[in-house]
């Protein structure tokens, strides 16, 4: 029986996965770059059945423990990437990010009215922040917040009954929306007295 490639019960194998899931690789990205770290690497359906619970070089408890971590890994180390991912995406979309810049200007000293050889060097550093990113609020709103994605796809919030009645094909009924505006001016009267 051949040597296995890895210590699949050690713990540098595992953290490893964590590690490169953390830097967004997908799986067969993973296999590949196991490479790197141990000097061997996987094949992309090698690791898939690893994960998966089916390679074929391990007993069915082995299957199940090492499949069930790697998963756990791959999970844990996807998690905190995209929370930090989210994070950032709520600053850009808040705005207020310092951005540093700097630009260098060179030109030729004058003297007494005459251009020299001698060249001056000058180097402006200047910090502005961003603005508010209206788009990536719209769609952090639509993927947060429920009321606000029912208005993005048309569904009225409101009760039925306080609403006019509106037909997408003509628009609103001018008689039902006098009709409306009567009865609230008779309900407002009414709790006047």
């Amino acid at each position: 029986m051949a040597k296995p490639k890895f210590d699949y019960d050690g713990e540098d194998f595992y953290k490893e996965i964590y590690a490169l899931a953390m830097q967004g690789l997908n799986d067969g990205e993973i296999a590949y770059s196991l490479e790197d770290n141990f000097g061997v690497g996987l094949s992309p359906v090698t690791f898939s059945d690893m994960k998966g619970g089916r390679y074929k070089g391990w007993n069915e408890e082995e299957n199940k423990r090492r499949g069930e971590r790697i998963s756990f890994e791959l999970a844990h180390g996807r998690s905190r990437i995209n929370g930090i991912v989210r994070g950032r995406y709520l600053k850009t979309a808040l705005g207020g990010i310092k951005v540093k810049g700097k630009s260098v200007r060179k030109r030729h000293m004058i003297v007494d009215g005459q251009q020299t050889e001698d060249v001056v060097v000058e180097t402006v550093t200047n910090e502005q922040e961003t603005p508010p990113n209206v788009q990536a609020m719209a769609n952090w709103l639509y993927h947060h917040d429920p009321e606000f994605r029912k208005i993005q796809k048309g569904v009225d919030t409101e009760d039925d009954e306080d609403k006019i009645p509106f037909d997408p094909k003509n628009g609103i009924s001018i008689q039902a929306w006098i009709r409306k505006e009567i009865e609230l001016k008779k309900e407002e009267k009414g709790k006047k007295k």
